[in-house]
């Protein structure tokens, strides 16, 4: 249980890093000028949380932070295919729900 708790832990946290990282470098050369928009970001970063809290709860429902899924290789790719297809569908619904203003 600890094990899953730290495992599920470290994705959070690599997947913020990643999403951080993403928007700053968006962020970073904007209509041919140089700078960050901090508010964009942000904007962003609020936007695309949830993503990742819907791809975490797909990987929990479909193990792939239980030992034993991960060993069995058929297993691992039918799991991760399914998680993914809950990931993508639950991102449509959440910027169907959500939309991007435009700016």
């Amino acid at each position: 249980m600890l094990k899953t708790f730290i495992s599920l832990c470290k994705d959070v946290i690599v997947l913020l890093i990643a999403l951080t990282a993403s928007l700053f470098a968006r962020s970073f050369i904007r209509d041919g000028q140089i700078g960050v928009d901090l508010y964009s970001v942000f904007r962003h970063f609020i936007l695309f949380v949830p993503i990742i809290c819907i791809s975490v709860l797909f990987f929990l429902i479909f193990g792939l932070f239980v030992r034993h899924v991960l060993y069995k290789r058929r297993r691992l790719i039918q799991h991760i295919l399914m998680a993914g297809a809950g990931t993508f569908i639950g991102g449509i619904v959440w910027f169907y729900l959500f939309p991007l203003d435009p700016e």
